[in-house]
């Protein structure tokens, strides 16, 4: 099995409030996955859909588990796919600017292994940011997607309003 992970952030304060990681079948991420998204009020998803990992049909599983709430690449257009797809065009961003928010402190990950993994992920002179052997990076690249779909997912639409008392 190939390992994975999964985060929900919440999107005010930048908390990583839950996260599942292992190895396991893609059923099993799917389950998770969904569990996840029912727990913290139809969470909006952003499944990597990279074929390495197996992300097109845990896609497919989610879609047909009922889960509607997700990231889409060209949404509303007829070029629309579900899900993120990390390529060297994004990767770099994404990676400078996680790494950014994690030296300014702009998010909290308590996670034990999460916090280690981001530990064996090193970028050596005029190389690619990477994981050291026999290391991985799931949830370096699943925090990372978060903080890009952070700025363009869907929020609720509140104001605030100033209110005179009399006394």
């Amino acid at each position: 099995y190939d390992p994975y992970a999964g985060a929900v952030m919440d999107w005010q304060s930048c908390e990583v409030v839950a996260v599942a990681h292992g190895k396991s079948d893609i059923d099993m991420q799917a389950s998770l996955c969904k569990e996840l998204h029912d727990m913290y009020d139809k969470a909006y998803l952003a499944p990597e859909r990279n074929p390495q990992g197996g992300g097109v049909l845990l896609i497919e599983k989610l879609v047909k588990a009922g889960v509607t709430n997700f990231y889409k690449e060209n949404a509303g257009k007829p070029d629309e796919k579900i899900g993120w797809y990390t390529n060297s065009a994004n990767r770099p961003t994404m990676v400078q600017e996680w790494r950014e928010v994690i030296y300014k402190r702009l998010a909290i990950v308590r996670d034990k292994q999460a916090l280690e993994e981001h530990l064996t992920f090193i970028q050596e002179a005029g190389e690619q940011p990477r994981a050291v052997k026999s290391a991985h990076d799931d949830f370096v690249m699943c925090l990372s997607i978060l903080w890009q779909i952070r700025k363009v997912m869907p929020t609720a639409d509140y104001g605030v309003t100033t209110v005179s008392y009399r006394y």
